[in-house]
């Protein structure tokens, strides 16, 4: 669907929050990665490899425009769990103080910004 010309879609506050929380997921799976490593090669595939399958998972199941987008139940759920793994991960990994205060952080902006994803299209 096109927008008129002159015209753009509303984006919220909370749309941007999430967007926000999201690549903060992001960029914690790559942190995690990195720390589970027990090379710098390892570490590095790791920290590629946990966020990209998440980004997948994401965009073939989350994502507001997703040709396969679940219902809002079971979306949820899965946001849920990936923000959970996520922290999960975080909690564990060094500097223990830094990492799970991020993953927190992270988590709790996911919290916030989830009203968003009823208004999402």
């Amino acid at each position: 669907m096109t927008e008129p010309a002159g015209q753009s879609a509303h984006i919220g506050p909370l749309a941007v929050l999430a967007f926000v929380a999201e690549m903060g997921m992001l960029v914690g799976l790559a942190w995690a990665g990195w720390d589970r490593g027990s090379s710098v090669l390892l570490s590095f595939v790791l920290a590629i490899a946990l966020p990209a399958v998440a980004a997948v998972v994401w965009g073939l199941w989350c994502a507001p425009r997703s040709r396969h987008r679940l219902a809002t139940p079971w979306r949820w759920a899965l946001k849920v769990t990936l923000f959970s793994a996520t922290v999960v991960l975080l909690l564990t990994t060094q500097p223990v103080p830094a990492a799970g205060i991020y993953g927190v952080l992270v988590w709790l902006v996911f919290l916030i910004s989830l009203p968003a994803d009823r208004t999402m299209a």
